[in-house]
């Protein structure tokens, strides 16, 4: 297993990684699902065959996370829906360890999501009233969205490096996606650790080629 103690910065993913994807995956398969059938009166299996399938169109793009896009196609407040199920939002089991952890290595730690900005403003807000200097973890917070490419390409990680100044074999990336964590490994991004349950109601899925921890305070050097 990688150490982190080696590495001056350490990147972070955000859904699936510090913040459990069981909101995500119920919001696009289940809410956006049902608000689609009632708007459009189909059936709920049509539903969300047609979310699956449009979706599947832009995956890997920027286009993919683009929020504002859904509510176009869709012609749905995905605002209103997120709100609603809200209460979903939550930190892994021992994220919160972790981050105490590596705030006390003096380490660049950066928050590097492809999530849509509202929706990154949005769960941050969440996580805030429970964990009010849940920010404060992070040396920066950066949207794909601000870089104008998806962090499955290289252009994402040419750009984070030279916005934040290090250097890509100094860092390390820890995330769920298998296409970032090839993407980062193919730019020279020093080290890549993959998370093996995002969903922690769904079962372990250990990614190959990489070293995996189910939860993120497995790296913590106790």
């Amino acid at each position: 297993m990688l150490a982190l103690t080696d590495f001056d910065a350490i990147l972070l993913d955000m859904d699936g990684t510090l913040l459990d994807l069981v909101f995500d995956d119920l919001f696009w398969n289940q809410n956006v699902a049902e608000a689609l059938a009632t708007h459009h009166k189909l059936t709920l299996n049509e539903a969300r065959s047609r979310v699956t399938q449009t979706l599947a169109a832009a995956e890997g793009t920027l286009a993919w996370y683009d929020f504002d896009r859904w509510s176009r196609v869709f012609d749905l407040d995905l605002d209103a829906l997120q709100r609603k199920s809200q209460s979903l939002v939550s930190l892994r089991p021992g994220t919160a360890t972790f981050l105490d952890y590596i705030a006390a290595l003096d380490k660049q730690v950066v928050l590097a999501t492809n999530a849509h900005p509202r929706v990154l403003r949005f769960k941050l807000d969440v996580i805030g009233k429970k964990i009010p200097d849940f920010e404060t973890y992070f040396s920066t917070i950066v949207s794909s969205f601000d870089l104008e490419h998806a962090k499955e390409t290289p252009e994402f990680w040419d750009r984070l490096c030279k916005q934040l100044c290090f250097a890509p074999h100094q860092a390390v990336l820890i995330d769920d996606n298998p296409a970032v964590l090839m993407a980062a490994r193919r730019f020279g991004i020093g080290g890549q650790i993959a998370v093996s349950q995002p969903n922690t109601h769904k079962p372990k899925q250990p990614l190959v080629n990489f070293d995996n921890v189910c939860f993120l305070d497995e790296l913590v050097v106790r």
